[in-house]
């Protein structure tokens, strides 16, 4: 009997094939391999612009995207930077709508100010800063002066912004210091990172149509009083998400504090439907000596606000002795029932339930986990937007507890562990269980792709662990260089945290990690002469140990008994001078910036 195979070429598929195919494609995938491979393929890309409007500038294959840049720039309409700098220049984007910056490293003020005074940035609707914007003087006065041009430009009457985002902290406490600005009539969408949270919500005075504001405040105290003149009640805000990390008073907040917090948030009453409070970082003390509770919620923030629908709260309560049963009884009365509100607690932690955050720490286990509806803790969304969890130091972790993981937090990315005893791995009765079996009991969290090991915790690990860990790509150390061979072979990123000595760095065989593509490496020197001989030697082992990567990113601190902050240009240019850089650019291209060196493996 004949078996007759037959072979269907990609490019003869139907178009509605192709473009869903597509759909599984970053837009710089498709580009690279496709564009230029047949007319047809190249009419499909060139009509169906959506297939390739959204691009990330890539450190690897450069020579491709400089040459075929300028032809497919036009139809970029979203450009995310991710490399350490401008790859290439905004003028091959003239469509542009939306800018990302998400480096791996902070980004200089004068590349922003590229950004900001090119012809392309009055056009975006959209210009989003994911990372810290540094400076190379590490001025605080230069800063604040960078930062005097930046807000200029966004609140301004000349551009076509909607939504802008900076989640590097803005240092400028009053509007006073900035002066001049004008108000925006186009921000719908507006996220900060500020030193002061009094003085963030002051911006709103220049986006009269702000509907989303979302706060990160990293000020280091909350006044007792607002400002007379903070009347934000004309802003009609529908959407506010508010994070504190404070550090006042051991970091406790009183009943001062919380009533300016609340008043506030008052001040959008009439139009607010949805407020997110993650007071996590901060520990939430006693207002007018009663612990923090629902009634208290109730009454000071929840009450005026006639819009409110959704009203999610991750807090960290400051008591050594808390009684959980008799707080969620303050939220078992009619108000929070015809809200239909729920809250749990774990330790010292209070949330609303389903859960709206995406991390939950030290966890221990669903058993510990108490709520004022007890239904709740079993729907199948309660754990849902949860992406990280940090386990607690009494956490047990099992199989069971994979099991009911796996099922309670189907979008779980990644699992920390800090400063555990080996006790938290408790052993089966068959620890050498296959890949198979754990399948077959379905005890593999698929959706988990990078751990953290605090300490020297990898050495206590069982190696089941990471059978239940099929897809794991992204492995971070903290103290530790250790590998397993059984990880190795799976892992793509690897980060290094608070390497002191090159003595903990393992040199990992090939054989072992097939796959490893970045490595990313946070060192700390204590001396002048770790500098001019240590750290040049480390560089040079690193490379050669690490030979095979496409990227290797190391960050120079220095450590000292009073803390630690970053080498300064001159010091890395110090280093720079002592390396065998022939040797180096045999290999890779090497790039600096501030206290980083960057490798890119050379293509072949």
């Amino acid at each position: 009997m004949n078996n007759n195979n037959s072979i269907t070429r990609f490019d003869r598929l139907a178009t509605e094939i192709i473009l869903d195919i597509f759909g599984y494609l970053s837009c710089n995938d498709i580009i690279y391999t496709f564009f230029y491979f047949n007319q047809r393929l190249n009419s499909i890309l060139l009509h169906y612009r959506h297939c390739s409007n959204n691009f990330k500038s890539s450190i690897t294959h450069f020579n491709f995207w400089q040459n075929y840049l300028p032809f497919i720039g036009s139809q970029i309409q979203c450009l995310t930077i991710n490399t350490i700098d401008l790859s290439f220049p905004l003028n091959l984007f003239p469509n542009l709508k939306s800018i990302i910056i998400s480096s791996p490293v902070p980004i200089d003020y004068e590349q922003i100010g590229c950004i900001l005074e090119s012809e392309q940035f009055n056009h975006l609707t959209s210009f989003k800063i994911k990372n810290k914007i540094s400076n190379k003087v590490m001025s605080y006065e230069y800063s604040k002066q960078y930062e005097r041009s930046l807000l200029k430009k966004i609140f301004s009457d000349e551009n076509s912004l909607e939504t802008f985002e900076c989640l590097s902290e803005l240092y400028v406490c009053s509007l006073q210091e900035i002066g001049n600005l004008v108000s925006n009539v186009n921000i719908h969408s507006l996220s900060l990172k500020s030193a002061d949270c009094i003085s963030a919500f002051s911006f709103l005075k220049y986006t009269p149509n702000l509907k989303i504001f979302n706060l990160i405040a990293t000020t280091s105290y909350l006044r007792d009083k607002l400002d007379k003149d903070l009347n934000l009640s004309k802003i009609k805000l529908e959407k506010l998400y508010l994070t504190l990390k404070i550090d006042a008073s051991d970091g406790i907040i009183g009943g001062k504090q919380f009533r300016l917090l609340t008043s506030l948030i008052k001040q959008f009453s009439s139009s607010l439907n949805r407020l997110s409070l993650n007071l996590t970082v901060i520990k939430i003390g006693a207002v007018d000596d009663i612990p923090f509770n629902g009634i208290q919620l109730q009454q000071q923030l929840l009450e005026p606000m006639i819009q409110l629908q959704q009203f999610y709260l991750y807090a960290k309560l400051w008591n050594h002795s808390i009684d959980i049963k008799n707080i969620l009884s303050t939220f078992e009365n009619q108000f929070w029932f015809d809200h239909n509100w729920s809250v749990g607690m774990h330790g010292n932690y209070l949330y609303t339930l389903p859960f709206h955050f995406d991390e939950l720490n030290d966890f221990i286990d669903f058993d510990h986990i108490k709520s004022n509806d007890s239904k709740v803790l079993n729907y199948p969304w309660t754990w849902y937007h949860i992406t990280s969890i940090s386990f607690s130091s009494s956490s047990k972790l099992n199989l069971n507890l994979i099991k009911q993981l796996k099922m309670k937090m189907p979008n779980l990315m990644k699992l920390t562990f800090n400063s555990l005893p080996s006790l938290c791995f408790e052993t089966i009765e068959n620890s050498s269980i296959s890949d198979n079996e754990l399948h077959k009991i379905g005890t593999t969290l698929d959706s988990v792709t990078t751990v953290h090991f605090g300490g020297e915790l990898m050495e206590d690990t069982k190696q089941w662990l990471f059978h239940m860990l099929p897809n794991l790509k992204h492995l971070v150390l903290s103290g530790t260089t250790q590998f397993f061979p059984l990880v190795d072979k799976r892992i793509e990123r690897l980060t290094i945290l608070n390497l002191y000595a090159l003595s903990n760095v393992i040199k990992p065989d090939d054989v072992y990690f097939p796959n490893l593509q970045h490595v990313e490496i946070q060192f700390f020197l204590d001396s002048d002469l770790n500098l001019n001989k240590y750290a040049p030697y480390s560089v040079m082992e690193m490379l050669k140990s690490f030979e095979q990567t496409k990227t290797l990113l190391i960050h120079f601190y220095w450590c000292s008994e009073d803390g630690w902050y970053r080498i300064s240009i001159a010091d890395l240019s110090k280093l720079i001078a002592k390396l065998d850089m022939n040797e180096i650019l045999n290999t890779f291209e090497m790039k600096h910036f501030y206290n980083f060196l960057q490798f890119i493996k050379r293509e072949q």
